[in-house]
């Protein structure tokens, strides 16, 4: 679905990521409260015009702003939070990516159970002007609200 999600929204600047848990075995086996290392970001799919604007700075500057396939979650980051809290997390405004406040996003994370356990963490980001888009997403669970984070998502 995450994948398909950035096929659909071509025209809607989106962020999307999977984080799966990679561990072995029966997911009833699997430890209660996983350490965020265990999750890998399988899936991570931007619509084109999902971008941060890197003017005057070197484009080394966003690694670690945004997650990369095959990184476990970053520290700090909602995805993070998630794993640690079970908890599906809202930001309403994550800030620090460009100096004049034009790429800010608003970030909507959640957990995904398999047989009781944490298996997965899906994470969808747009543009902060457009995040009314989010709604129909927040009405469906009980999100943690965070108002405004820097830089990690």
């Amino acid at each position: 679905m995450t994948i398909r999600l950035a096929e659909v929204m071509q025209s809607q600047p989106l962020l999307t990521v999977l984080y799966e848990r990679k561990e072995e075995g029966e997911p009833r086996t699997w430890e209660a409260a996983p350490a965020p290392e265990v999750f890998r970001a399988t899936v991570v799919a931007r619509t084109p015009g999902f971008r941060l604007r890197t003017q005057k700075r070197p484009l080394s500057c966003l690694r670690g702003l945004l997650p990369r396939r095959g990184a476990p979650p970053a520290p700090g980051s909602v995805a993070e939070r998630v794993v640690l809290t079970g908890r599906p997390v809202y930001v309403e405004r994550v800030s620090g990516h460009d100096l004049w406040r034009a790429d800010d996003v608003t970030v909507a994370a959640r957990p995904v159970n398999w047989h009781g356990r944490l298996a997965k963490v899906s994470v969808t980001a747009v543009p902060y002007r457009d995040r009314s888009i989010l709604s129909p997403q927040l009405g469906h669970a009980s999100f943690e609200r965070i108002p405004q984070v820097h830089q990690v998502i």
